[in-house]
């Protein structure tokens, strides 16, 4: 008996299933619709959303892995949350490679990738570069504030209903008629690369050859090869593709600064020698300055390296327990205060960062590894953040108790951190944690420490004045 055809797989963040039942009831409505459209003997089967929970660090459940392997269309549920996630982006790109065309020189692309715009978003990702939408079929309400706003008031009924019939046709007619070949085996979860990170949204867009990840094990099966793509549009709905819309269907205005802000892009040795003036910024934008570096640079210092790798975005401080990287953790945490977000290397020269940040009144953060602290121009630059005593900065060191080599150094590292940064320690408040043990107490210490320093920011009298805002008078009352 021929197995049974899986119409979409439903990948969205965990975070954004915690503040109402809001996707569950969306899911819920869309497997019914789904259903009815495609005959299918079963609504249970019709869709896959996976409700366990993965602990950090854990490889996807074989059923997840089993839906991404089969799937015909893939349902992104779009929000800042969603593109700060690491186990999304691998999910986007285990499917994005299956669609992938197998002979590039045909320039065939399966249209079966579908974003949905959960919360708008006020920067588009990278990795949707090049897609081709059009959201006027879903209406206007739909368009400028998100599904999940059709789904919060009662009043969106009719708006909700039509969204949701557009998307269910869409996704029968493409499931029917140019879904992606299967793969033989499962997507393999540690072969994979986050789509949303720089060298792996890269191989997305438009005219690339191929993944950076892992060449997979799977291949696609003979029948499904035979299947021809549909149109070479590549997000819903399927016609009406607009060349001249901005972000999400949106109309496109004056261009923005080119800063880096996507949520989850950390881009490499980023300098910070841009024209402060060309930068708009505020409180809702945070820097974090990773003060790591590689497994090659360390391998004099230490001799477990297990939590680096070939660059400093790389470093992962509660490995094995969690095994996701530092500088994408801190992202999403930000992405949760719906700030914007970039990581940049420490380096000598950051007064200049720290200049533009005051300039603008935008956070910074630190993020200090304790043994990148012992090497000179490291301690040097962090010697030169401490000296300024800036306001609307902190500092977290995360410190791995199971990190054996650590414990045992705990001294000689404790000490050239204290060195690096007296003037913090001696100043004694919630703007510099030390220490921190688990990836839980980093998350929780960043989420507290983002909330303080924007506290401070408002709360400073000239924060909302620009380098070249002009003065104000004062008021002068006058009388008969």
């Amino acid at each position: 008996m021929a197995e049974l055809p899986l119409y979409f797989f439903l990948s969205y963040a965990r975070l954004d299933d915690q503040d109402g039942n809001y996707l569950q009831r969306f899911f819920s409505d869309l497997r019914g619709e789904v259903r009815a459209r495609c005959g299918h003997p079963s609504a249970d089967g019709v869709g896959f959303l996976d409700s366990t929970n993965i602990l950090p660090g854990d490889a996807w459940s074989d059923e997840l892995a089993e839906a991404l392997r089969r799937c015909r269309t893939f349902v992104a549920i779009c929000s800042p949350t969603f593109f700060a996630s690491e186990y999304c982006g691998r999910e986007w790109r285990a499917f994005s490679d299956r669609c992938r065309p197998t002979d590039q020189a045909s320039g065939v692309r399966y249209p079966s990738l579908l974003p949905v715009i959960w919360t708008p978003l006020s920067h588009q990702p990278p990795v949707l570069a090049g897609l081709q939408y059009d959201h006027s079929d879903f209406g206007k309400l739909y368009t400028q504030r998100g599904l999940r706003y059709l789904l919060q008031l009662k009043r969106n009924h009719d708006d909700y209903q039509e969204f949701l019939v557009a998307l269910a046709d869409r996704i029968v007619a493409l499931a029917e008629r140019s879904a992606p070949p299967e793969l033989v085996d499962p997507p393999a979860f540690h072969a994979l690369r986050s789509a949303f990170d720089p060298a792996g949204y890269a191989a997305d867009l438009p005219g690339s050859a191929g993944s950076d990840s892992a060449e997979p094990s799977a291949r696609p099966t003979a029948a499904a090869s035979e299947r021809t793509a549909d149109t070479e549009s590549d997000i819903l709905p399927a016609s009406g593709a607009s060349r001249s819309a901005g972000p999400f269907g949106r109309p496109e205005g004056p261009k923005e600064p080119d800063v880096p802000e996507v949520p989850t892009a950390v881009p490499a040795d980023t300098s910070w020698s841009s024209d402060p003036a060309t930068i708009s910024g505020g409180p809702k934008r945070v820097t974090f300055v990773l003060a790591a570096t590689s497994a090659a640079e360390l391998s004099t210092l230490r001799s477990q390296l297990d939590y680096y790798g070939s660059h400093y975005d790389e470093w992962m401080p509660y490995h094995p327990r969690f095994r996701q990287r530092v500088c994408i953790a801190a992202q999403a945490v930000a992405a949760q205060q719906d700030m914007s977000s970039r990581v940049v290397k420490l380096q000598d020269g950051i007064s200049d960062l720290l200049e533009r940040s005051r300039q603008h009144n935008e956070v910074v953060v630190f993020i200090v590894d304790a043994w990148a602290s012992q090497i000179d121009h490291y301690h040097r630059a962090l010697r030169e953040y401490d000296d300024r005593n800036e306001p609307f900065t902190g500092v977290l060191v995360p410190w791995n108790s199971d990190d054996a080599e650590t414990i045992a150094n705990a001294a000689a590292l404790k000490e050239s951190l204290e060195r690096a940064l007296w003037k913090n320690v001696v100043r004694g408040d919630n703007f510099i944690r030390m220490e921190i043990p688990s990836q839980e107490e980093f998350d929780t210490s960043l989420l507290q420490l983002l909330v303080d320093t924007q506290a401070r920011v408002f709360r400073t009298p000239y924060s909302v004045r620009t380098p070249n805002s002009p003065r104000r008078r004062r008021p002068f009352l006058s009388g008969p």
